[in-house]
């Protein structure tokens, strides 16, 4: 009986830790200088073009700004159709392998809490790893590159997101599509 309390006990304090850390997350709103909900009009693109996944590019590695330790390459920033920031894209630079991804997961551990979710080997990517708060979504993306010296090599992709406008743009675009779908079949 003794042991099931202790359980419950650690069991319920870890809750109330990892709640206080996705708390910091959502209280982030964002990345660094660039935050949700922020006007497109107000923020310095570096191109007004967007990339095949709709983000516009912000920051290209003239700096040598950081994320959890490590150089960012690129930032992306997508807005949704009223021109709100809702997602913002972060590639590191270099290629990583196996344990240098292991230690930036301990990093972003340190500062939101456990990993909430993992998805392997699904859309191209070889890993997601995502930090689910109540607003904010974070998620840790890793591509496979060509193995070098049998050794596996990756490219990191952080991505914060605003979970709302997310939904929200998710549901816009799946209406934008089953209009053509059925507009297409009338065609038919």
């Amino acid at each position: 009986m003794k042991s099931i309390s202790l359980l419950l006990i650690i069991l319920c304090v870890s809750l109330h830790v990892q709640s206080q850390t996705l708390t910091s997350l959502d209280s982030s709103n964002g990345f660094k200088e660039y935050k949700f909900g922020t006007s497109r009009s107000l923020v310095k693109l570096l191109n007004e073009e967007k990339d095949s996944d709709g983000f516009c590019l912000v920051y290209s590695g003239a700096s040598g700004m950081s994320a959890f330790g490590c150089t960012v390459s690129k930032i992306g920033l997508a807005f949704d159709q009223s021109n709100q920031l809702y997602s913002i894209r972060i590639l590191l630079l270099g290629a990583w392998d196996e344990k240098s991804i292991s230690q930036i997961k301990q990093v972003i551990c340190k500062s939101f809490g456990p990993i909430t979710k993992s998805i392997y080997g699904k859309g191209g990517y070889s890993g997601v790893h995502k930090w689910i708060g109540n607003k904010v979504l974070l998620s840790l993306g890793t591509t496979s590159l060509p193995q070098i010296e049998d050794k596996m090599w990756y490219s990191v992709e952080l991505m914060f997101s605003d979970i709302a406008k997310v939904k929200a743009n998710s549901k816009a675009k799946k209406e934008v599509s089953d209009k053509i779908l059925s507009k297409r079949s009338l065609d038919y």
